[in-house]
């Protein structure tokens, strides 16, 4: 007798995020991350490039939000499409630990000392959120003149403007249903002060802490919000 199957689950179709505001930081885009947050190994199968993009906060409610709705209905869809609907899936469910997209005010805590940690000073005010991939991220730069280019190294940094190409997938985990956001493509449209994460690398760039180094960027003034 056939044992049955799982159905194969969808993944959702490329979008598209491109705003003046959008910033890129967490960069692990030439290589994979290989350590996790508490600097252990992570199996060679499990190892993916990794980065997380943030914007600033447009309205106190969330569905006002346009990079925020772009990206949850963009995941409710392919949640609705596997799973039947957006229930049970915590990627979805407001303030879930696991929702999708993350709140840069949200408190945080020591996972060691459960001790209150002082906030990011990059995230006070946006939000963010993580994308992956297990395939090479396409990395281009945008020129001066508009066209564009293959990225180096040297292009490539946290603060940096981009726009965005991704998708969103449907897993299911010890019985838990989620969605994840996986980047396609990166472009730098432009370039912004550095990010510097106080919160957990002292005063050093992250680019020097993700062993990316790379010449400082001129500070420019942030552009208006909106589009």
């Amino acid at each position: 007798m056939a044992q049955p199957t799982t159905p194969k689950l969808q993944r959702g179709e490329r979008f598209f995020l491109d705003d003046p505001t959008l910033n890129a930081f967490w960069l692990n885009v030439f290589e994979k991350r290989q350590v996790d947050s508490d600097n252990k190994p992570i199996p060679e199968d499990k190892q993916r490039y990794e980065l997380a993009i943030s914007w600033p906060k447009r309205s106190a409610n969330p569905a006002e939000d346009p990079i925020f709705m772009a990206i949850y209905n963009q995941a409710a869809q392919v949640a609705t499409v596997n799973f039947g609907s957006t229930a049970n899936c915590a990627s979805l469910t407001w303030g879930s630990r696991n929702f999708l997209i993350k709140d840069g005010d949200a408190p945080r805590n020591d996972k060691t000392t459960g001790k209150p940690l002082p906030p990011r000073e990059f995230l006070v005010g946006r939000w963010y959120v993580n994308l992956r991939s297990y395939d090479a991220i396409g990395l281009g730069v945008m020129t001066p003149t508009g066209g564009m280019q293959n990225a180096t190294p040297s292009d490539i940094y946290p603060g940096m403007i981009v726009k965005v190409a991704a998708h969103v997938r449907a897993s299911v985990f010890m019985g838990n249903l989620t969605v994840a956001l996986y980047a396609e493509s990166i472009i730098k449209t432009r370039d912004a002060a550095p990010i510097v994460d106080r919160s957990s690398g002292g005063n050093r760039p992250m680019s020097e802490i993700w062993g990316v180094a790379v010449a400082p960027a001129p500070a420019v003034a942030p552009p208006a919000a909106g589009f």
